[in-house]
Parts: C-alpha cells; structure tokens; sequence
C-alpha cells in the first residue's frame, strides 16, 4: 500500500510541474489537456506528411529514371537503326561501283568486235581480207584482255555473302563469255586463212555461246541488286 502511494504522489508531483496541471483545477486540467492533444496531433500530422512527401518526391525520383532510361534505350535502338540503314546504303553502293566496272570492262572489247562486223559487212568494198583480218586480230586480244580483267575484277567486301556468291558466278560468266569470243576470233581469222565452211560454224557457234554467257551474267548482277535492295525498276 505505502509502494502505491509512493507511486501515485510522485505521478501527482510530475504532472503538477506541467502547466496546466500545477493547480490541480479541472477545468485548466482540460483546457492543458485539449492544447497538449491538439499540438500533439499536429506533430503526427507534421510527422506523416514529411514521409508522405519523402514517398512522393522517391515516386517522382522512380519515374524521372524510368523516363531516362526509356530515352536512352529509344537513343540506342535509334542509333543502331541509323547505323543498319548506313550499312545498308553502303553495301547498295558497293553492288552499283561493281555494276559499273561490270559493264565499263567490255567497252573497249565491244568496238573492237564492232569493227570487225563492220568490216566484214563490207568485205569487197573497199575492205580487204588483210583488213578483216587485222580486225579479227584485234579483236581477239581484247577479248583476251577482257576476260583477264573480269577474272582479276575485285568482288566489294562489305556485302553479305550470298550477294557475293552471285557477283562472282556473274563476272565468271562474263570471263567465259569474253574466252570464248576470243575463241571465235581465232576460227574467223582461220576461215580467212583456209576458207573452210566448217570454220565458219564455229565460229558462229563460239559467238552464240559468248552471248548466251553474257546474258547470264547480267541477269545474275540484277539478281544481286534485287537482293541488296536495289530498285531495278528505276
């Protein structure tokens, strides 16, 4: 009992050091008690609202890095876009660089062979046999020399390797075709020399089978631009 009263006189002696409580009147007891409770209720209110904006401001944090990192990732797949189209357009220009040595390599080859039908068609007037044949001499080493250049004709390396498998059967093709124009030269000018029906035969059929080669060739080089892309309409 006396424990009980020592505890209860000394919670009475700490509340009477509180003000409001001193007097140990009611109705200032309630008056403390409201303001001690409305101050207190306060301090939570204070309390929660910082950790509710702490929560907020961490959301927004969240979301300004999600938003980063989606631009980024957007910036990166963007930059491998721009870079596969460039390769894309690079590797397009590489099969037309190779389109126009393609077709410059004949050139010469293909006046040179000109000039002998020319002659031929005027054999007897003012064309001689000798001039024909010159001609056909003429026209035999370059076609020699063409089908040199198209063996030793450089396939571009920054393509795929299917495009390159198909460049390479059709500058063969051209090669072939331009070895056996060279052929065909060699039975003409033994035709001259001879004059044997028979040579004439071949020689006709060596050109028949130059043009059958050439004609591959140049399907298989559009074949190749349709692959890489390239509109061959236009």
């Amino acid at each position: 009992m006396e424990n009980e009263n020592l505890i209860k006189e000394e919670k009475r002696s700490f509340l009477r050091k509180i003000p409001g409580f001193r007097s140990g009147k009611k109705w200032k007891i309630m008056v403390a008690s409201l303001f001690y409770g409305f101050w207190i209720l306060v301090f939570i209110g204070i309390a929660n609202s910082d950790t509710s904006t702490q929560q907020q401001v961490t959301k927004q944090e969240q979301k300004v890095e999600q938003l980063q990192q989606q631009e980024q990732s957007q910036q990166v797949d963007s930059q491998q876009k721009e870079e596969e189209e460039e390769t894309i357009e690079a590797q397009k220009q590489a099969v037309l660089d190779f389109e126009k040595q393609f077709f410059n390599i004949e050139k010469p080859t293909s006046l040179a062979l000109q000039d002998f039908s020319n002659k031929a068609g005027k054999l007897g007037q003012g064309v001689t046999v000798y001039d024909l044949y010159e001609a056909a001499n003429k026209a035999k080493n370059a076609c020699k020399n063409t089908q040199m250049i198209y063996t030793s004709l450089k396939i571009p390396d920054n393509i795929p390797d299917d495009v390159k498998k198909i460049l390479k059967d059709a500058k063969s093709d051209l090669s072939t075709a331009y070895y056996s124009k060279s052929i065909a030269m060699d039975k003409a000018m033994k035709f001259l020399d001879e004059q044997k029906p028979s040579q004439m035969q071949e020689y006709k059929d060596e050109i028949k089978m130059a043009d059958s080669f050439v004609i591959n060739g140049v399907l298989k080089l559009t074949e190749a631009k349709q692959k890489i892309g390239i509109d061959i309409s236009k």
